[in-house]
């Protein structure tokens, strides 16, 4: 699956990290914005709002609004509830956790 369409179907989903020190939490609100958590466990924590964009080589990139990168998340594999990525060369998995489905009547 594309990147396009994994980041597609997480718009409104929590994903967090699954890590014993890091604290990541990502929310994609749309199809330019993420809300983020970034910090240490127990430690400073941040609450940005920062750009992504899906880049030509099929990797999501997460920069500031100067254009700073942050992240650059390769090789995504959605497997369920738990995305897995490299970012700087090393695996990362997330667990997601998407909002219920609104009922109208």
């Amino acid at each position: 699956m594309a990147a396009s369409d994994i980041i597609r179907d997480l718009l409104q989903a929590k994903l967090e990290l699954q890590d014993d020190q890091s604290l990541e939490q990502f929310w994609f609100i749309d199809d330019r914005h993420v809300a983020a958590t970034i910090g240490t466990k127990g430690g400073t924590v941040c609450g940005p709002v920062l750009y992504y964009r899906i880049t030509g080589d099929d990797a999501v990139e997460i920069s500031d609004d100067g254009g700073e990168v942050w992240f650059r998340w390769e090789q995504l594999h959605l497997d369920g509830e738990t995305l897995r990525i490299l970012c700087a060369g090393r695996p990362r998995e997330f667990l997601v956790a998407r909002l219920p489905d609104a009922h109208r009547d």
